[in-house]
């Protein structure tokens, strides 16, 4: 239970950074504090001891648990050369419920996704927009996307689903760094533990214990340099000029430990050279916004959900 529940907001997460973004709604990205970074093992035990799944998500054990979040996701890239600009925009609003049942967690998310696609040309005053509105859906095995039309091109089918453990795997395995293998034990990390699996991964961990507990992950400047390298196609980080750079991740939790809001913040800006022996610069704007806050809410399921196609069980 509680590797599934982890395992369907971790996805969550990823999934609303690198898929949604670009409506008026922007999400708060930050979660604001007075953070220091976590070196001390007083400090280490501190962030351990918070880390407590019963108490972030509630007493499992019982008949009645239930819990729920409301996600907000945005996402926006683009690239310019000269007057030519390539974008896209994305943006999604998920419900996320789940709940105690009698033959395992009983598990609903329901939501809707904006996407849209355009490229512009200097010599021409004509634009090519693409955009693709839908649903979207999970329980315990599987997303569903009804995106409303099916394509004939892609032989992509207008219902779709998508098991999100695989799909988390695949994110996971695509990442541009190294994550570590450290698995947390039943009855959760000690401080020591804990710093030990920080030490293997690309982040630098920043907390507030004055009222709750505020977490802060930062990207480290290695992972960020990989990220842009990948991003760019550049093989040395000296030919591209950084305007921004910020990869943050966020997670807010009461006085009794209990979820209270999460955040992803994405923001990178740099300029590169077009090829090896070019001048001529292209400049690639990331950003993304995701804002995840508790939700008691209800969510309701389509009745067709075993018509959708497993895309990934077809490959």
């Amino acid at each position: 239970m509680k590797k599934l529940i982890c395992a369907v907001l971790a996805l969550m997460l990823a999934f609303g950074l690198t898929m949604f973004a670009g409506c008026d709604n922007t999400p708060s990205a930050t979660i604001r504090g007075n953070y220091s970074e976590v070196t001390s093992a007083e400090d280490w035990d501190k962030v351990a001891k918070a880390l407590d799944v019963n108490a972030i998500f509630g007493d499992m054990s019982k008949e009645d648990w239930k819990f729920g979040i409301s996600l907000n996701g945005q996402f926006g890239y683009s690239q310019t050369i000269g007057d030519e600009k390539n974008s896209i925009d994305a943006s999604a609003e998920y419900d996320l419920s789940l709940a105690a049942g009698e033959n395992g967690p009983d598990v609903k998310g329901a939501g809707s996704f904006d996407f849209a696609m355009s490229a512009s040309e200097s010599n021409t005053d004509t634009s090519l927009p693409d955009s693709m509105q839908g649903e979207i859906y999970n329980d315990a095995q599987y997303f569903y996307i009804n995106s409303g039309e099916s394509d004939s091109e892609s032989d992509m089918p207008a219902k779709m689903k998508i098991d999100y453990m695989q799909l988390l795997s695949m994110i996971m395995g695509g990442l541009p760094f190294a994550t570590s293998d450290t698995t947390a034990p039943a009855q959760g990390l000690t401080g020591e533990q804990l710093k030990t699996m920080f030490e293997q991964l690309p982040f630098v961990l920043e907390a507030d214990f004055s009222v709750g507990t505020k977490l802060r992950l930062s990207l480290n400047d290695e992972a960020m340099e990989s990220l842009i390298l990948q991003i760019s196609g550049q093989a040395e980080i000296s030919a591209v000029t950084v305007e921004k750079s910020v990869l943050q991740i966020y997670l807010q939790l009461d006085e009794n430990g209990a979820f209270k809001k999460a955040t992803v913040n994405l923001g990178v800006i740099f300029d590169a050279p077009v090829s090896a022996d070019s001048s001529e610069k292209v400049q690639t704007d990331l950003t993304g916004a995701v804002s995840v806050d508790t939700f008691s809410g209800t969510v309701t399921l389509p009745t067709d959900l075993d018509s959708y196609v497993d895309i990934l069980g077809s490959m």
